[in-house]
């Protein structure tokens, strides 16, 4: 094996079955898988923590090291996933959007997902860089047609993916809110609970933007916001100075040298992103990579 660092990336860890296309990307994975992995790296690898994945990159990778990271917040973050990683002595980093946590409130891409699950039948007619109708009569052309607007969302600027999702939403008459109609793994975890696992040696809480909007997309007053709102309320939150970001999104065309300068500025000293690849030494810790297991298609990077 080669001497690197490959960092996991991680959303969400479930029990529950998925209904209709909820969580039709696995970006919850089912809980026997990921303890199968963690029981895998455990038994077969270094792990190691985001802080030294910071010193290590710095200075010289000698084995082949695994770290586990988990972007966004969500109650099963909390609830399931650090019971695993707790029990199994695995560092851990949470990247939290603190706009959503204790608050009955969805990620913009979960509204999307739950429209298209409950509200949208046989077509839905939608303006996005031109009109178009698609065909959603089966839960396959339902899963490309909510890929294909979650693209264009991602990929246009903050106030255009704004209109898209304010239009489906007085479309349907949906409620931006949690209820017991919602599934589980919508919901984000409280302050309580984030607390309680950052007492935990194992455990670094780090930044993830305010709203998970993407970063390069938003007017750079905006974007300031986004970065500051979230790291001066983790550390009035935690009493601690927040040094460890990850990107929302985190591709390419998703950061950009304005964002990565802000957070330097904000003391921010390492902000992995979600480009597929593995880490060596030198590595840029404004543009490590990771490897976002199980969420559409991506594998686990070993034979287990």
């Amino acid at each position: 094996m080669k001497n690197n660092i490959k960092i996991l990336l991680y959303h969400g860890v479930r029990k529950i079955k998925n209904t209709g296309i909820q969580n039709y990307s696995n970006k919850h994975l089912y809980i026997k898988d990921f303890i199968n992995q963690i029981k895998f790296i455990k038994k077969n690898f270094n792990i190691i923590s985001m802080s030294e994945v910071e010193y290590l990159v710095k200075k010289k990778i000698e084995k082949p090291y695994v770290a586990v990271t988990f972007d966004d917040g969500f109650k099963n973050n909390h609830d399931i996933a650090a019971e695993v990683l707790d029990f199994y002595k695995v560092p851990k980093t949470f990247y939290i959007s603190t706009a959503y946590i204790g608050k009955k409130k969805m990620f913009w891409v979960d509204i999307l997902e739950d429209i298209f699950n409950k509200k949208v039948n046989d077509k839905i007619e939608i303006k996005l860089d031109k009109n178009y109708i698609f065909d959603t009569s089966t839960k396959l052309k339902k899963i490309k047609t909510l890929d294909y607007v979650k693209s264009y969302c991602k990929n246009t600027l903050f106030n255009e993916k704004e209109r898209v999702l304010n239009y489906l939403i007085k479309k349907f008459n949906f409620k931006n809110s949690i209820s017991i109609n919602n599934s589980y793994n919508y919901q984000s975890m409280n302050w309580r609970d984030i607390l309680k696992i950052e007492k935990n040696k194992n455990f670094i809480i780090g930044g993830h933007s305010h709203h998970h909007e993407i970063l390069s997309k938003l007017p750079k007053h905006q974007m300031k916001l986004e970065i500051k709102t979230c790291i001066d309320l983790l550390s009035r939150k935690l009493k601690k100075k927040i040094n460890h970001f990850s990107y929302p999104e985190g591709l390419s065309n998703h950061f950009n040298e304005s964002v990565i300068k802000f957070l330097k500025e904000n003391g921010i000293t390492i902000c992995p992103t979600a480009i597929k690849g593995v880490n060596s030494e030198n590595q840029d810790l404004f543009r490590l990579k990771r490897i976002m297991v199980g969420m559409n298609n991506i594998d686990f990077p070993f034979k287990i």
